[in-house]
C-alpha cells in the first residue's frame, strides 16, 4: 500500500490543483517557445547562451566530475553525476531551497530556465544538431514545472493557509513543505528519464 501511496499521491495533488498545474505548463513551454522564436530572428543570442553555458561547465567541480566523467567514455557515471546536478542544483538549491526561506521566489529561476533553453536550443540553420534533444528538454522540462507547482503550494500554503483550510501560516508552512516532498516523486523519475533520453546515452 506505501508503494501505491507513493504513486497516487502526487496524482491527487495534480488533480486538487489542475488549473495551476495547466497554468504552469502554459508559462514554462509557452517562454520556451517565445524565447526559440525570438532567437530565430536574433541568432546572437544562441551564441551568448551557448557561451554562458560553456562557462557554467567548465566551472572546476564540474569539469572535474560529470564533464570529465563524459570524455573518458563513462556514460554510466556521466549520467549519474548529471542525474544528481538536475536534482541538487538545478531544483533543490535554485528553486526549492530559496522558496522555503521567500514565498514563490524559486518560480523566477524556473522561467529563466525555459527562456535560457528556447535562446540555446533554437533550431538555427547551423544548429540542427539540437533537434534530437527536444524530447529531453520535454522531459526534463517537465520535472521543472512539478517543482514550480511546488513552490506555488508552499507559498500558497504558507501565506494564505485559510484558503486551504489551516489556521496558522505555520502549519500552512509544514503542509506545503509535505506536498513538495511528495511532487519530488515525479521530479526524480523524470529527471531521471531525462538522463537517459539525452542523445549518446
Amino acid at each position: 500500500m506505501r508503494q501505491l501511496k507513493v504513486i497516487r499521491k502526487p496524482i491527487e495533488l495534480i488533480r486538487e490543483n489542475k488549473k495551476a498545474f495547466i497554468l504552469m505548463n502554459a508559462v514554462f513551454y509557452g517562454l520556451f517557445l517565445l524565447s526559440m522564436l525570438v532567437t530565430c530572428f536574433f541568432p546572437e543570442l544562441q551564441v551568448k547562451a551557448i557561451d554562458s553555458a560553456n562557462q557554467q561547465l567548465s566551472s572546476p567541480w564540474l569539469e572535474s566530475t560529470a564533464v570529465s566523467a563524459y570524455t573518458s567514455g563513462n556514460i554510466l557515471l556521466a549520467s549519474l553525476l548529471t542525474f544528481l546536478v538536475n536534482l541538487i542544483l538545478g531544483t533543490i538549491l535554485t528553486m526549492t531551497g530559496p522558496s522555503l526561506v521567500i514565498p514563490f521566489i524559486g518560480l523566477f529561476m524556473g522561467l529563466y530556465r525555459a527562456i535560457f533553453w528556447g535562446m540555446a536550443f533554437a533550431p538555427l540553420e547551423y544548429q540542427a544538431m539540437l533537434i534530437p534533444h527536444y524530447l529531453t528538454l520535454l522531459i526534463e522540462g517537465q520535472a521543472y514545472v512539478f517543482v514550480m507547482l511546488a513552490i506555488y503550494l508552499q507559498g500558497k500554503s504558507f501565506l494564505f493557509p485559510k484558503s486551504i483550510g489551516i489556521k496558522s501560516c505555520w502549519s500552512g508552512y509544514k503542509h506545503g513543505f509535505i506536498q513538495t516532498a511528495w511532487l519530488y516523486v515525479p521530479i526524480v523519475v523524470l529527471l531521471l528519464v531525462g538522463v537517459f533520453t539525452k542523445p549518446g546515452n
